[in-house]
């Protein structure tokens, strides 16, 4: 839970920083990752937060099996990441949706380039390889918690948004 805190507040000083928008939301043209995550390459947006984040081992939980990279240099990738990241959050609209949270999701529609996209109905759950099927979720709001499989239904479905697209490494 408190890799997820220091990637919240990552993730907030960086939108204080650059017009009160989530990174995800943010062209690479101005220095965000929008144009990572939407091919996949949720690495880069951890470079883009490098210099706020302490270290690249914030971004493995220490229930998963992966290792984390020794630095934000040219062996960083995707791999080196426990945490899925929302391609669509937004604060002003959508306190309760999901930022980031464990990559285990199981359901969805998974598309080719490691996006998952949710919707309110969505038959989601979690897989085994991480918390024992549940896992850990953070919300724009600044919040996190542990999810069961009905608690994360429930919170998909109260999420605001009727399609959630998450960027999963």
């Amino acid at each position: 839970m408190s890799n997820l805190h220091e990637i919240l507040v990552a993730e907030r000083l960086w939108s204080e920083d650059n017009t009160n928008q989530f990174l995800s939301n943010v062209s690479t043209n101005l220095g965000g990752a929008q144009e990572f995550l939407a091919k996949g390459e949720m690495f880069r947006m951890f470079q883009t937060l490098s210099n706020i984040l302490a270290s690249p081992r914030s971004l493995v939980c220490p229930a998963d099996t992966r290792r984390a990279a020794q630095d934000f240099g040219p062996g960083f990738s995707n791999t080196n990441m426990s945490y899925f990241f929302s391609l669509d959050a937004n604060d002003n609209l959508y306190s309760q949706m999901f930022l980031t949270g464990d990559r285990n999701l199981t359901g969805g529609t998974r598309l080719s380039d490691g996006i998952l996209v949710l919707t309110t109905n969505s038959a989601v759950g979690w897989g085994t390889d991480m918390h024992r099927k549940s896992g850990n979720v953070a919300l724009v709001d600044g919040s996190a918690a542990t999810y069961t499989p009905s608690a994360l239904r429930e919170g998909l479905a109260h999420s605001g948004a009727e399609t959630n697209r998450l960027a999963v490494p």
